[in-house]
């Protein structure tokens, strides 16, 4: 990996530093404090506003909200869009990438804990229900995907009917009969005695929502191609798309005179690009966010968000990266894990010898030495946490509380505090 001259001799020099230095991580109260300018993590495209305008335009046939959320950040950067619809619709939190966040022992006080945060937080009621995934196999969690499918229909409270009490899901496959309008109102019922069930899935850019929607059509409609695009980079998603068919034909029946005879329903399933909340965040929030992937990497400053995850691991102890990285210890100084890494990847970018000394800079042959590309490394440092390889790690508010005092605006920089 260390192909170069350059990049040998420059990794050999630093495992002369890392050796030479103390081999245990240097108290958080030596830590500088780190300047931050408001424009550094600013990102709200504008289509995340238009998209905000249309989801509230669609909501008249929308019976049921799906809130996924990042199970990394339990607590930060819930959707306000959320707080408006929650009194008038059943929503359903859906805690995506538990694979990535810190294994939960209790489910259940766990899920009493989201709920009771949400009232705190003004929302007007709970999530009705609470699921935790992890879409990246959703072949392995085809219960849990079914168990949705059921609350999907169960919640749609306009439909008059209830989930068959077996409980069974049965996939009829069919063609949907040419000129067939399914467009019809929220929970109506169409000529040919199916219901109609809407749902409208909201949340972060990033956590997994197009992923959501294509497990869930898989499932139920096994053999069919993906209904919508995916990507690993926030922002994919940039408009409200239309309704997609997930189960033409889902077995429920009648609440009052159906005698247990057992009915059709059509669920459907509304994309929408990931909102952020522009104002409505702190600093470390946006960190939290940014390192989690919601923001869009290409623009934001990758350095400072190394810098902010390499202080979370440290501070909750999870030092896999030093072994992963093949360090000879930890650092707290993202300087040196930076550089690390691009010795370590032969990550360097070639730089003028007078773009550094101006005219001086024949007299100097170090100048024309590759320079460590810390953006990249820092790229590198983000996508081994998000792929699972840095360990498990769940960003809590008091872990924000304590990285705000080491992250802190820059004087006149405007943005959150």
């Amino acid at each position: 990996m260390r192909s170069s001259p350059a990049a040998a001799w420059f990794f050999n020099y630093l495992s002369y530093e890392f050796t030479r230095q103390s081999h245990s991580i240097s108290s958080h109260s030596a830590r500088p404090i780190r300047k931050v300018l408001g424009n550094s993590i600013n990102w709200y495209p504008g289509h995340m506003q238009k998209g905000l305008k249309a989801m509230h335009l669609r909501l008249v046939n929308v019976d049921v909200i799906i809130e996924l959320h990042d199970a990394r950040l339990p607590f930060t950067g819930r959707c306000n869009f959320i707080k408006d619809v929650s009194q008038i619709r059943p929503r359903i939190l859906i805690m995506n990438k538990c694979d990535l966040a810190e294994p939960v022992s209790d489910l259940s006080t766990f899920k009493n804990i989201l709920s009771a945060r949400d009232l705190c937080s003004s929302y007007e009621q709970p999530p009705t229900e609470v699921f935790f995934t992890n879409m990246k196999s959703p072949e392995r969690q085809k219960r849990l995907i079914r168990n949705i499918l059921l609350s999907l229909a169960r919640l749609s409270s306009n439909t008059g009917f209830y989930v068959a009490p077996s409980n069974e899901f049965s996939a009829i496959e069919e063609d949907l009969e040419s000129g067939e309008d399914f467009t019809a109102g929220e929970g109506t019922t169409t000529s040919h005695g199916r219901v109609e069930i809407t749902a409208m899935v909201v949340g972060l850019p990033n956590c997994g929502k197009s992923t959501f929607i294509n497990a869930l059509r898989s499932f139920a409609q096994p053999g069919r191609r993906r209904a919508v695009a995916v990507g690993k980079n926030a922002g994919r998603t940039r408009s409200v798309g239309s309704a997609i068919v997930l189960a033409p034909s889902f077995p429920i029946a009648a609440t009052e005179g159906g005698g247990g005879v057992l009915r059709e329903c059509c669920i459907r399933v509304i994309d929408t690009p990931g909102i952020l909340e522009p104002r409505a965040q702190t600093l470390c929030g946006q960190l939290s966010l940014g390192v989690c992937g919601a923001l869009d990497w290409n623009a934001v400053e990758k350095e400072l968000l190394a810098d902010y995850l390499l202080f979370c691991l440290n501070r909750r102890q999870r030092l896999e990266y030093v072994q992963v990285l093949d360090m000879p210890r930890p650092t707290n100084n993202v300087t040196e894990l930076l550089a690390w890494i691009s010795a370590l990847r032969s990550l360097f970018v070639h730089v003028s010898p007078r773009r550094v000394l101006g005219d001086h800079a024949a007299d100097n042959d170090k100048a024309s030495l590759p320079q460590p590309d810390f953006s990249t490394a820092a790229y590198h440092f983000l996508r081994l946490f998000c792929e699972g390889r840095l360990g498990r790690l769940t960003f809590r508010p008091e872990d924000e509380e304590a990285a705000s005092h080491f992250f802190v605006l820059a004087p006149g920089s405007g943005g959150t505090k």
